[in-house]
């Protein structure tokens, strides 16, 4: 609380992410976060107000997000805000679905640099529309419950899917009641609000998220990989999020059907799983 109330004088504001549902509800009830009715006002204002004045844009409470891409999202967008008010530009509000929707075979184009020869060959993806499905979801919807079966992996074509999945001992730690003196609150963390926005109701209240996927980005493929079940929850961040399945069928029926093509999805999925392992973190439980 004195770290956030300091840097408020300075108009420093503070961002925290990926907060246990019990801290969380400690920094709204204490002051340290606002309150979750009041948070957006508070981005908003940050965001697009018209006046420069310190007073009109200020945060005198900690910012909390989901996950740290989150937070540097909105602090590269307000960095961007107060340098078009200092210009007299116009003021943007940023898309949370980041750019234009690309079709699938500009989406592996784009992750693999592709020369013109290789996207012509990865045109014919959308011509023969029998190697992958597509799926537009809304927020909140499950792409993939954890613990079930691997059968096909996703390209995230637009907007963002997020990992809300956490260990088991975690998941039960989470879901149980907090109890103090200001009385009995539920320990449902108001961060998955990010993530479900309106359909809130629809989510399971497990976790916050520990991993986000934007466009362009490969999810499951590991556990698809190695024929095991799924090891996390995968879910929609924003509506009108889009994605493209590839399953076992596809890939058998692409391998005989097109072999050029079929060499091209394996280069994109050995660079998806790189990624992953260059960015995997390993979670132990002490007994």
């Amino acid at each position: 609380m004195q770290l956030v109330k300091l840097c408020a004088k300075q108009d420093i504001v503070v961002c925290a992410s990926g907060v246990t549902p019990r801290i969380e509800w400690m920094f709204r009830t204490h002051g340290v976060a606002y309150k979750t009715s009041e948070e957006g006002t508070a981005v908003a204002a940050r965001l697009q107000s018209k006046a420069a004045s310190k007073s009109s844009q200020s945060c005198d409470n900690a910012l909390l997000f989901v996950s740290v891409q989150d937070a540097l999202e909105f602090c590269e967008n307000a960095i961007l805000h107060e340098f078009r008010q200092k210009r007299h530009m116009p003021v943007v509000i940023p898309n949370l679905l980041g750019p234009k929707q690309q079709s699938f075979p500009n989406t592996l184009a784009r992750i693999l640099k592709a020369t013109d020869e290789e996207k012509t060959v990865l045109s014919r993806l959308e011509e023969a529309q029998r190697y992958h499905d597509e799926r537009e979801m809304k927020a909140g919807e499950v792409i993939f419950h954890k613990n079930t079966h691997s059968d096909s992996f996703f390209v995230v074509l637009h907007g963002s899917v997020a990992n809300t999945s956490g260990s088991a001992r975690a998941v039960d730690r989470f879901k149980q009641q907090v109890f103090s003196g200001a009385g009995r609150v539920g320990s449902r963390s108001d961060l998955l609000d990010e993530v479900t926005i309106e359909q809130r109701q629809n989510a399971e209240a497990s976790n916050f998220a520990a991993m986000v996927w934007n466009a362009g980005s490969v999810v499951g493929y590991l556990d698809f990989l190695l024929d095991r079940p799924r090891s996390f929850r995968a879910v929609a961040k924003y509506d009108g999020t889009r994605v493209a399945q590839i399953t076992f069928s596809h890939m058998n029926l692409l391998q005989s059907e097109d072999h050029d093509l079929y060499l091209l999805i394996q280069r994109v999925l050995l660079h998806a799983s790189t990624q992953d392992l260059a960015n995997c973190t390993c979670n132990y439980e002490v007994a």
